[in-house]
């Protein structure tokens, strides 16, 4: 949701509707990032610094959460699939696309 009312041409509309939104959102979010199997933490909501979703979050919030994902990349630069998985080729399906979406954040907040 809050990928489409970034890219909404109806800003006004964008920002009201985030406004009613950001309430429900927020209690729902793991901040700490060291919670394992977490559903969704702080980066997957605010993956860009201008984005909606970076307005939920405190600036300690996200550099510390900017500070795990860079902690967490293994050595051959990707990062592990962190919620359980049925089959172990789910794990690696999936470990590609976690891995570009967590560089993309980084590069976004000028840390990769």
């Amino acid at each position: 949701m809050l990928a489409f009312l970034d890219r909404a041409p109806d800003r006004a509309g964008a920002e009201a509707a985030f406004e009613r939104l950001a309430p429900l959102i927020r209690p729902h979010v793991v901040v700490d990032p060291s919670v394992e199997h977490a559903s969704h933490g702080v980066v997957d909501f605010a993956s860009r610094p201008d984005g909606l979703g970076r307005r939920l979050f405190t600036t300690e919030e996200v550099d510390h959460a900017l500070d795990t994902l860079v902690a967490e990349q293994g050595e051959d630069g990707g990062w592990d699939v962190d919620f359980p998985s049925w089959a172990p080729g789910t794990k690696l399906e999936w470990r590609g696309f976690v891995t570009v979406t967590r560089l993309k954040t980084l590069r976004a907040y000028g840390r990769g």
